[in-house]
């Protein structure tokens, strides 16, 4: 007699679910709450630097740079170059004001 998972393909039941065996705390059961609760904290982010900054710039430029537009419509590549320009606007603002000025 053939046996899937310890269950007897003839038995009319074998669509029943199965008891659970010995349950596992989880969540609540174990006293676990809200972070607060349990009196732990989060662990705080450290603040990105200027290399992580400046990092993510150059990830960012190279997957911009990576883009075929070829086979988008004219809606989506309009959409694409009004979020480009408002990045423009950040990054221009960012170098006017922010940032030491390129010679």
């Amino acid at each position: 007699m053939s046996r899937q998972h310890g269950r007897d393909p003839q038995d009319p039941d074998r669509h029943r679910p199965q008891e659970a065996g010995p349950r596992h705390g989880h969540g609540l059961e174990q006293g676990q709450g809200k972070a607060g609760e349990r009196g732990g904290q989060r662990k705080q982010r450290t603040a990105p630097t200027p290399a992580a900054h400046r990092e993510w710039v150059d990830k960012t430029n190279a997957k911009l740079a990576a883009i075929d537009a070829a086979a988008w419509t004219e809606e989506e590549k309009i959409a694409f170059a009004t979020a480009l320009g408002e990045l423009k606007k950040t990054i221009l603002a960012l170098l006017k004001t922010k940032m030491v000025t390129l010679a």
